[in-house]
């Protein structure tokens, strides 16, 4: 059989190619597993932790870069190795996922919206994150508890609370108590107790209520009370 040195270099690049494809997926798998292992032994007091303010703050803006500036979010929830985020795309039924590592790799995943309520009520602007107002949080957190430190906080998430309908931070120390603050880091809260107009909201219901009961049906009474 003659010869055919073009057949040989096309078996070549072939092979190559083969070779580049397993190299490139292997090299996938080794990003994948390093990444897990990360995770798996990160802390925040770790250096290049995401739960210190100015290792946050680049997180956001690879963020931003990929998800595009002006965009609200659903929910940023924060680990020491890595940032999710639910970022809206304007739809009522789905929005776009990012997860930031904090070596600047960025994994975009599908998040399906469901539940009651609007969309326009579920986000807040990226913008409004800052990130400095973790670290105050923190602080406050460590000194209204002395037994707490930058070490037991596993995550934190800030999002839309269910009860004021306004956007704040939880800190999350050994993954279960944790501490409530505004967006900016003030009106620190341990243990997600409402804040103020909450509970001013609850005093005016049962005041109401007493003076329901009270009024034992009386119609006069009764229009009295809401008032």
């Amino acid at each position: 059989m003659l010869f055919n040195p073009l057949r040989l270099l096309v078996s070549g690049l072939i092979t190559l190619a083969v070779f580049g494809f397993v190299g490139f997926k292997a090299l996938d798998a080794f990003d994948q597993a390093g990444d897990a292992l990360d995770e798996a032994s990160a802390s925040a007091a770790d250096e290049g932790s995401l739960l210190h303010g100015n290792d946050l703050a680049a997180a956001l803006k690879t963020l931003e870069k990929e998800a595009g500036s002006g965009k609200d979010v659903l929910r940023v929830t924060v680990y020491p190795s890595y940032m999710s985020a639910e970022v809206s795309t304007g739809s009522e039924d789905e929005a776009k996922g990012y997860k930031v590592q904090r070596d600047g790799d960025v994994q975009p995943f599908g998040v399906t919206l469901s539940g009651p309520g609007k969309l326009a009520d579920n986000v807040f602007p990226l913008a409004d994150l800052d990130p400095k107002a973790l670290d105050r949080v923190i602080a406050a957190a460590a000194k209204e508890d002395p037994s707490l430190s930058l070490d037991d906080v596993t995550h934190a998430i800030a999002g839309i609370d269910s009860i004021s309908g306004k956007p704040d931070w939880k800190v999350y120390f050994g993954g279960a108590s944790f501490f409530t603050a505004n967006l900016d880091g003030s009106d620190v809260r341990k243990g997600g107790s409402a804040p103020a107009a909450a509970d001013d909201a609850v005093a005016d219901a049962t005041s109401i209520t007493d003076c329901l009961a009270k009024a034992a049906g009386d119609v006069e009474a009764v229009q009295a009370c809401t008032r």
